[in-house]
């Protein structure tokens, strides 16, 4: 009974022996793969924290705008008194020599600005008379002429002044200054128009300006840098187009335009620097309008590079010159490197280049000619400042190419 007894406790010892390794086996492997987990979670991607966005620089949208410009009704013309049917003025008496000039009243008006004297004429074409003149600043003014309104841009007043007078009597109304726009290189208004008048700067900006009874306003938006010239600046009458172009590359031009409320420029590729009264452009090459298309002639000869210029009557008239209206013809009528350089000019109708408008002169080698041409046998690209055109008035104006007389001619038309 004894020996059942000891048996039996050693048995029950082994037991607990047994469930002992079990427990401490299950234990430590428990704790094991807590640990292989622990591991687990060290490997994999730590949890995001808040997302740091750097600031980025967003430029503003151009702001639209309108060119919308201040149509002026029709001038008045009538054909002047001209004595022998020629009449030459003296401009040396205002001043050593023409400077700036512009046309205004649509077509009727030429304004002339003497650097040395600092003296304003405007010039009647429809009265073959000085209408009025004024002294303002010396140097390099900058004109616009538009309907009823000039503008002048004068070095001297300070940077970003424009000066405003009426139109022919040079009334000076008002003197306006307008902030961070200097340097002016060039202005320009239809002379069919009272506005907007655009500016032009030394590094390329432009901007319009509406013109006022009591100061000028910059048209919100409309000052960008658009890419073009700055030296030389063009307008068609009725303002809507700008022509510019650098001397002597003029067959880089470049024409401005708003369209859908923005800037938009036009690479003519072409020596087409004159706005017409139809809104196209002549020059020393086919016309073409102003999204750089050709416009054919009714009859023409394609000109020769620099010495041939066809350019547009300066007054109102219907349809496109190419095919209606006046134009004139200035040829280079002498070899480079002649004694004697001078032009060739003749009057055209619809369009027809070849033929002579009936009863109308062929003017060559005159005197007011002279200086008008490079020592190489090239038109200067600024003739259409010497060459003023007026059908209704049937008048041909001429600046002598020395910039010291003004030319009248009745013309037959």
């Amino acid at each position: 009974m004894l020996g059942v007894l000891v048996m039996s406790l050693a048995a029950f010892l082994v037991s607990l022996g047994g469930l002992g390794a079990t427990g401490y086996y299950l234990f430590t492997n428990l704790d094991k793969t807590g640990e292989a987990d622990q591991s687990n979670h060290d490997l994999a991607p730590p949890i995001p924290g808040p997302i740091s966005i750097e600031p980025v620089s967003i430029t503003p949208p151009k702001k639209p705008f309108e060119l919308i410009p201040i149509k002026r009704g029709p001038p008045g013309f009538k054909v002047p008194n001209i004595p022998g049917n020629t009449m030459s003025l003296d401009l040396r008496q205002y001043g050593a020599r023409v400077g700036a000039i512009s046309v205004g009243g649509g077509g009727r008006y030429l304004v002339m600005h003497f650097p040395e004297s600092g003296t304003l004429v405007v010039f009647d074409l429809a009265e073959a008379r000085v209408a009025h003149k004024i002294t303002i600043d010396k140097g390099d003014v900058k004109l616009a002429a538009g309907g009823t309104w000039f503008i002048c841009y004068p070095p001297t007043a300070g940077r970003g002044v424009f000066q405003a007078f009426t139109l022919p009597n040079l009334e000076h109304r008002y003197d306006t200054i307008v902030d961070q726009f200097s340097d002016v290189t060039a202005i320009a208004m239809g002379n069919r128009t009272n506005g907007p008048l655009l500016a032009i700067n030394s590094v390329g900006v432009v901007s319009l300006f509406d013109i006022g009874a009591n100061g000028i306003k910059e048209v919100d938006g409309s000052r960008q840098k658009p890419g073009i010239h700055t030296a030389f600046l063009r307008v068609a009458p009725d303002g809507t187009a700008f022509a510019t172009f650098d001397k002597p590359y003029n067959r880089s031009v470049k024409v401005l335009t708003e369209v859908d409320r923005n800037w938009k420029v036009t690479d003519l590729n072409a020596a087409v620097v004159t706005p017409g009264a139809d809104g196209n452009f002549y020059g020393n090459s086919e016309p073409m309008d102003r999204d750089g298309h050709k416009l054919a002639l009714t009859a023409g000869v394609s000109p020769l590079a620099g010495r041939v210029w066809i350019l547009p009557q300066i007054t109102p008239r219907g349809g496109p010159l190419s095919q209606k209206g006046f134009l004139l013809k200035i040829v280079s009528n002498a070899p480079p490197d002649a004694p004697k350089q001078s032009l060739m000019v003749t009057i055209h109708s619809g369009g027809n280049v070849l033929m002579p408008h009936q009863n109308t002169p062929t003017l060559a080698d005159q005197p007011e000619f002279d200086g008008m041409i490079w020592p190489n046998g090239m038109i200067k690209p600024t003739v259409d400042e010497h060459f003023f055109l007026l059908p209704e008035a049937k008048l041909l104006a001429v600046l002598s190419g020395d910039r010291t007389k003004l030319v009248l001619r009745r013309l037959n038309i």
